[in-house]
């Protein structure tokens, strides 16, 4: 089976923030599962929140009842997506001590 990745979406979380930006996951149609790369100067643990109500509300991200995480310096991969939007939140007092910038790429099967 071949795959294509789509193009790359950052998340950012700005300077003294907490929540970075939102992707909607339905700019990416077919996709199969997607990557997160995180930073390697996080200032908190960096949980993966979704929502399924278009944005409304956000909760943490599990998978067989652990939290989903974007550790620094890591790639976390998630193999399906059955939610409307995701975002970076970080548990950071204060929020992060500079803008973070978290690579997130999409890839579909065909």
């Amino acid at each position: 089976m071949a795959r294509k990745a789509f193009p790359q979406v950052d998340l950012v979380i700005p300077s003294g923030q907490t929540d970075s930006n939102e992707v909607d996951i339905d700019q990416f149609g077919v996709a199969r599962g997607f990557a997160i790369q995180a930073p390697a100067n996080l200032s908190g643990t960096c949980s993966v929140e979704c929502s399924l109500d278009g944005g409304t509300t956000f909760g943490q991200l599990q998978s067989g009842a652990v939290d989903i995480t974007a550790p620094q310096g890591k790639v976390t991969v998630i193999d399906f997506m059955a939610w409307d939007k995701l975002k970076i939140k970080s548990d950071a007092g204060g929020g992060e001590g500079g803008t973070r910038t978290f690579k997130f790429r999409a890839v579909r099967e065909y």
